[in-house]
């Protein structure tokens, strides 16, 4: 066994989170131990990875990259079995649906927005092929609210 191995497993999900939720998925094979403990993680970070998986020239390889993407949040949101969530982050130059979002945002809720006390800072930054989204926002304590024009979904907790 390797000496990571060996620390305890609330040591491991703190390490954990700080690195993107693809790679403490890539993770979970390193041994049966591990295959669980990324679900556990307070954290939830996407980062755009289209540019590595296919050629954004090619319209094909673009629709795959979104459809990979949307499958990936979606499938981590269902096994994610953290109580509370401190953080999602979503970065992506990908064009994602506003069904997609909502789909996301739908499982997220009840363990991020209803389980935050103080919502802090909302960072919602939109498309950049002009698309308009309208939201409401309705967190008395909310300190810091930035919009932007790139597709980028910040909420962060305390």
């Amino acid at each position: 066994m390797d000496r990571l191995s060996q620390l305890p497993d609330d040591l491991l999900i703190k390490i954990l989170s700080f690195v993107p939720t693809k790679d403490d998925v890539a993770m979970s094979i390193l041994s049966k131990r591990w295959l669980s403990l990324w679900t556990s993680v307070p954290r939830v970070i996407f980062y755009d990875f289209s540019e590595e998986d296919s050629d954004e020239d090619e319209e094909g390889n673009e629709i795959h990259a979104i459809r990979s993407l949307s499958q990936f949040v979606f499938g981590t949101l269902l096994l994610h079995k953290a109580a509370v969530l401190e953080r999602f982050h979503l970065n992506t130059t990908s064009e994602c649906s506003l069904s997609q979002i909502g789909l996301w945002m739908t499982n997220l809720s009840p363990r991020l927005i209803s389980n935050c006390f103080v919502l802090e800072e909302l960072v919602v930054e939109t498309c950049h092929k002009d698309n308009v989204v309208t939201f409401t926002v309705d967190f008395p304590s909310l300190k810091s609210l930035s919009i932007g024009n790139t597709i980028r979904l910040m909420i962060i907790c305390s």
